[in-house]
């Protein structure tokens, strides 16, 4: 059938889909000796149809108000355990599986089939680079180009970026320096739930917003 924009999923579609997938898989568990092996967890509600088709642009785009999805050759993502996908799967403790589930990150996780944001620019730019798969031990430094860790505050972002400098230097993604790229920064509820212990609210504001600036500046 004839495509055109209205039925096309927008990103906001696309990203409240990806969320709800997360939020599900973090809800559903089930008791500890029922809990199933990772490679049979599947979000339980399927990935919107992308159907039309794809085509990329001739030119690349000029500036980020004429980029398509196409465009973009690479996603990072900056944040805490959110990002990190800390206890998707199975958060029962004493559960020795209690891992970073990075490949079903909504925003960044490539594992096949994971409703995220990186998989929907997959469809439109199969060479993309940067999503993770699979888990990593809990408070790591991250995965590909996913270097959120489990805990994070605020004022950790620069060492993120130091650590996604790092990730940016290696050979596999050398290439992508010019390009465009996708990046999220998923921060701040370790930050209120500090601020609730006998913080100052104003202060924490403040701080909050100083240190996001000083990161995106």
């Amino acid at each position: 059938r004839k495509c055109n924009r209205s039925s096309l999923p927008t990103m906001k579609v696309l990203m409240a889909a990806a969320l709800c997938c997360a939020m599900a898989v973090l809800s559903s568990g089930a008791p500890l000796h029922m809990a199933p092996p990772l490679r049979k967890a599947k979000c339980p509600f399927a990935k919107p149809a992308l159907q039309c088709n794809v085509t990329k642009p001739s030119q690349p785009a000029a500036d980020v108000r004429h980029l398509h999805p196409a465009d973009i050759e690479g996603i990072m993502a900056f944040g805490d355990s959110i990002t990190a996908g800390f206890g998707m799967i199975n958060y029962h403790l004493p559960d020795p599986r209690l891992l970073e589930y990075r490949g079903l990150v909504f925003d960044i996780g490539a594992s096949k089939d994971a409703s995220t944001i990186y998989n929907y620019v997959k469809a439109y730019n199969p060479a993309v680079k940067g999503g993770p798969t699979g888990d990593t031990v809990v408070f790591s430094k991250g995965k590909a180009l996913d270097v959120a860790v489990s805990g994070a505050v605020v004022p950790d972002l620069p060492g993120q970026i130091k650590e996604m400098k790092k990730q940016m230097a290696k050979k596999e993604y050398k290439d992508l320096a010019d390009k465009w790229k996708l990046a999220t920064i998923f921060i701040g509820a370790n930050d209120i739930c500090g601020s609730c212990h006998g913080g100052d609210i104003q202060a924490f504001g403040d701080m909050f917003e100083s240190k996001l600036d000083e990161v995106v500046g």
